[in-house]
């Protein structure tokens, strides 16, 4: 399946923004780590942002360095000191906790004198336990399930940094499940290296080899071509360490940031994909203003067993063609998608119901044909400060999978490469033929205290099976933070389907509960 796109034109494009955005002479920037995307510091910045104390972050793309991060921040730190706004006394705490949790970057930004080796062997360490009755549905989980019964995790963070030019990042873990497999009393217990990489940072652009999670896209609650529902995979990534003006003319599209990414899948996979697919990824996210954000992905699975001689103009015409190529060298599987986020600040004397409002939509399309098409969609809304409560944030998205052809299923799926990595789409979890409707209600930095209660509904089948499954999940977390260092959470969810496996009237009831315990060092 094919795209639409020009090729010429669009290379030219790609390559444009690309090279144009790393000859900006801003001053070499220091290597640093990544912030993983379901991190509490990515709803935090938005918070502020919504208060009008940050207006350069692009948010619909993640990982952000550190660096990153603290430029942030630090925006935010300016902003403040320069004009009264509302909840002062709440922003004034997030911003003094993301203060200590990047002094070394902050120091840096502020007075350009930043250490040359920092090592931090254990930087951060986590323990949870679950216990789980029935095949619940996990999701945007970095590809860990978990089986009936109890389930333990532990794992740690360690970083460095040298020479101000090479970074690292290590995430190893252990996984006890007790009935792995869901055989009761074959339990297992595995070592695994959940993230780990090495970058190399030159200028602002940065080169980044490893295995480490994305998200591309504004959505919450999932994302059409890239989230953390899959197990993250190795790759080498390129991307511009921090948000760039572009020169010229091209200044006027704002901030800009770019991601491109390469990875050779080993992964099992099922009868009939070929084995060891090569995927190429491509983000760009421009904000031509503060309050408008928009971005471009593609992600294409090619190659593999039998179809590894390729040449270069062979992958331009795979990546960029407008073919049918199935069954030759030259096939693939392809998405696109385009995002939109905006954000309304300074609601509460208008609404009466937030303090600001971000509304948000990612539309992706597949197959050939101009415009691409089988779409699928994203819309969501989320009020920050809901009710005028400090912190209080209410969100609502919906997504929706269920254009076929033909009678067939087309989101995330292909008889040679299917989007999936370890089992696991790495799309929306919703998976193909289905759309999903989620609302949280959640409270962070409350205090010591942060709590969350949600619901989900999610229909598969809708257009290929005669009988639609619907699976309905209440969730709730509740979490403690003893110290800037120490927290611990509390959380579990219950889960019905109705026409479980597309079975009319046969209904499951499964649930779960848990708790973690997080220390920073």
């Amino acid at each position: 399946m094919c795209l639409f796109l020009n090729t010429k034109r669009f290379v030219f494009f790609i390559s444009l923004l690309a090279f144009a955005s790393v000859s900006v002479d801003k001053g070499a920037a220091d290597s640093s780590v990544t912030v993983p995307p379901d991190s509490a510091l990515y709803p935090q910045l938005e918070l502020l942002a919504g208060r009008n104390l940050i207006q350069s972050g692009l948010f619909s793309t993640k990982p952000f360095t550190r660096y990153e991060a603290a430029r942030l921040v630090l925006e935010a730190v300016k902003a403040s000191a320069n004009h009264a706004y509302p909840f002062a006394d709440s922003s004034k705490s997030i911003i003094e906790r993301l203060q200590r949790d990047y002094e070394e970057e902050l120091t840096d930004l502020q007075s350009g004198d930043s250490a040359a080796t920092i090592l931090k062997p254990f930087e951060a360490f986590s323990v949870q336990y679950q216990h789980v009755h029935g095949p619940f549905a996990f999701f945007n989980r970095e590809g860990i399930s978990y089986h009936e019964g109890g389930n333990a995790r532990a794992e740690f963070q360690s970083r460095a940094k040298l020479g101000h030019v090479f970074s690292f990042f290590l995430q190893p873990g252990i996984l006890y499940r007790e009935n792995a497999g869901n055989a009761e009393g074959d339990s297992e217990t595995k070592i695994r290296l959940q993230k780990g990489y090495a970058t190399l940072t030159l200028d602002h652009s940065e080169i980044q080899v490893g295995r480490d999670a994305l998200w591309w896209g504004p959505g919450y609650h999932g994302a059409l071509l890239m989230s953390n529902n899959a197990r993250p995979f190795d790759m080498v990534k390129w991307s511009n360490s921090e948000a760039d003006l572009l020169p010229g003319l091209l200044k006027s599209l704002g901030p800009f940031r770019y991601q491109i990414v390469f990875s050779r899948f080993n992964d099992e996979r099922k009868a009939g994909e070929l084995v060891e697919p090569y995927f190429y990824g491509l983000r760009l996210d421009f904000k031509p203003h503060p309050y408008f954000e928009v971005g471009l992905s593609q992600a294409c699975l090619f190659g593999g067993e039998g179809r590894r001689n390729l040449s270069f103009s062979d992958l331009i015409r795979i990546f960029y063609g407008n073919k049918d190529r199935s069954n030759t060298k030259l096939d693939s599987n392809q998405q696109v998608a385009l995002d939109l986020a905006l954000m309304f600040p300074d609601m509460r004397r208008t609404l009466f119901l937030a303090d600001s409002v971000k509304v948000y939509a990612e539309i992706g399309a597949e197959d050939m044909g101009f415009l691409p098409d089988k779409r699928a969609y994203i819309f969501g809304l989320a009020l920050n400060d809901f009710l005028l409560m400090e912190n209080l944030r209410l969100r609502m998205e919906y997504a929706n999978t269920v254009k076929t052809a033909e009678g067939l299923t087309v989101w995330y799926q292909h008889g040679s490469y299917p989007m999936t990595h370890e089992g696991r789409i790495f799309g929306h979890h919703a998976g193909t033929d289905a759309d999903d409707l989620f609302f949280e209600l959640s409270r962070e930095d409350a205090g010591p205290y942060s709590y969350g209660l949600g619901f989900d509904l999610e229909r598969s089948g809708i257009q290929t099976s005669r009988i639609v499954q619907k699976r309905r999940q209440i969730f709730l977390n509740l979490g403690y933070r003893f110290n800037p260092r120490a927290k611990i959470q509390f959380y579990g969810a219950q889960e019905r389907i109705d026409n479980y496996n597309y079975l009319d009237a046969e209904i499951r009831r499964h649930h779960y509960f848990g708790v973690e315990f997080q220390l920073d060092f």
